[in-house]
């Protein structure tokens, strides 16, 4: 932790910082419109200097939980979609699903409890959002780093307020305060009784629907549309 700091050691930017990251050892600020790139270096003398480098002056980012460190890119949700960079250029993710994201981000609310985490073993992206206008977050996109797609899931009593990936499992804790986990291993769904302790839970068979107009057949790279 610095002790003090030259007060010439800053740089504006111009407008509201909502969140920042790093990626392939450059540090990223996101604001409301405009993503920067901060150059240079600080020596332990003092010695140095910095500078921002403007990658954006339409995207903006809504929400700081929504950044994420992913393998070779920063993982952020912006204004019309879900967006990455490698520190040189930005990519919009989600194009062919404009509309639905509108709903994720129509007001300040959803904007701020937009949650990110990053599974390494599956190179996916989480975030945890509000769809279906709940008291809090109640659905999971997941975007597909190596097929390029999107993905999500959604239940009755559904509330991940905050995710987080660990050791190939996701976990996360919902709006109630509890704590649960995720992984290909888990074929059953816990059933929350908030009449009971949660000891006493009981489980029931995950039952799920599976909607795709598209499959890879074993190609990801050229996709076949089929009925």
């Amino acid at each position: 932790v610095p002790v003090s700091v030259n007060y010439t050691f800053y740089e504006d930017v111009d407008d509201e910082i909502t969140g920042a990251g790093n990626i392939n050892g450059l540090p990223i600020i996101l604001t409301k419109s405009f993503i920067y790139r901060l150059e240079g270096k600080i020596g332990i003398t003092g010695s140095g200097n910095t500078r921002l480098r403007v990658l954006s002056e339409r995207i903006g980012c809504v929400g700081g939980n929504s950044v994420v460190s992913g393998d070779k890119f920063l993982y952020f949700a912006g204004e019309m979609g879900f967006y990455r960079t490698d520190g040189y250029k930005i990519e919009l993710l989600s194009s062919s699903l404009q509309d639905s994201y509108k709903k994720l981000v129509d007001t300040q609310s959803k904007r701020d409890k937009i949650s990110a985490s990053y599974d390494p073993r599956e190179n996916r992206v989480f975030w945890a959002v509000n769809e279906n206008n709940s008291a809090d977050n109640d659905t999971v996109w997941v975007y597909h780093a190596n097929t390029r797609g999107f993905s999500k899931t959604d239940s009755v009593i559904f509330y991940p307020k905050v995710l987080t990936n660990y050791d190939g499992a996701l976990y996360y804790g919902d709006t109630d305060g509890y704590v649960f986990k995720s992984d290909k291993t888990i074929k059953n769904d816990t059933v929350r009784d908030m009449d009971t302790v949660s000891t006493s839970w009981h489980s029931t068979h995950i039952d799920f629907e599976w909607k795709s107009g598209a499959i890879d057949f074993g190609t990801p790279g050229a996709r076949k549309w089929v009925k």
